[in-house]
């Protein structure tokens, strides 16, 4: 959908992939963590919906006693279209798509909470998992699916030189600290990383922004802050950010 609706505004979009998923394959000796077994299970991302739902396997059926919630409503409607279920999902409203906006749900349940089963990749939602923990809320972690880091290939390679060679102003999308740091690992010549430095950055969490900031500054390259954008991670907020806050359409690339 951001591709789309950017095309049609004009801006020229290329996908440079930073991660790839894979899922998770459970061990011939490990037993998968069940619903049924907890109180709560939070989704991560609509990932993790899709790789969890597969482990449990088609004839899964969700138990009436376990409730469901999400950190954004994306994932949401994920759930919905995966798991067949009477039981609300608990989800942050108004666009919001952070653990800090699911703790404020979760902080509100007058349901009290035993023990909850948080589904994501192989890292992730590490302050969430502390604030459970926290308030004594038994809480484990499963991993439905796992991403890696991919090498920038040919392709890509080409057109960053195209770009750095006609100063061109390009404007990348980045959604998580991972393709953050897989972008920044790559094996980029100086001239690359100076260009790099100056190009605008959409960014779908204010905690990225400092995250970006350090990296840069590890490779002894100076970030210009100016160019930085933050908009909440939706696909509707995304475009949403391009079209008002970034005037003149230019190439963005969506990895």
């Amino acid at each position: 959908m951001v591709n789309r609706q950017l095309s049609e505004h004009g801006w020229q979009v290329f996908e440079i992939p930073l991660l790839t998923v894979e899922p998770t394959m459970l061990k011939v000796d490990q037993v998968l963590a069940q619903p049924k077994d907890f109180d709560l299970v939070i989704f991560a991302s609509r990932t993790a919906v899709q790789g969890y739902s597969r482990q449990l396997g088609p004839a899964f059926q969700w138990p009436d006693g376990c409730m469901i919630a999400t950190v954004g409503s994306a994932t949401a409607s994920a759930v919905k279209n995966v798991f067949v279920t009477t039981q609300p999902i608990i989800c942050p409203g108004g666009g919001q798509a952070d653990s800090e906006s699911l703790w404020a749900e979760l902080d509100r349940l007058e349901t009290p909470l035993k023990r909850v089963l948080l589904v994501r990749g192989q890292d992730g939602r590490d302050w969430l998992i502390d604030k459970l923990t926290a308030v004594g809320i038994e809480t484990a972690v499963h991993a439905s699916y796992q991403r890696l880091p991919v090498e920038l290939d040919v392709q890509a390679r080409s057109y960053l030189r195209e770009w750095v060679g006609a100063e061109q102003s390009v404007v990348w999308l980045l959604t998580s600290t991972q393709s953050i740091d897989v972008l920044l690992a790559q094996e980029l010549p100086q001239n690359v990383l100076s260009w790099l430095s100056n190009c605008t950055f959409v960014l779908t969490h204010e905690k990225f922004q400092s995250h970006l900031q350090q990296r840069f500054s590890v490779l002894n390259v100076k970030l210009n802050r100016q160019n930085m954008a933050i908009c909440r991670p939706d696909d509707s907020s995304i475009v949403q950010c391009f079209l008002t806050r970034l005037h003149t359409p230019k190439i963005t690339i969506a990895p």
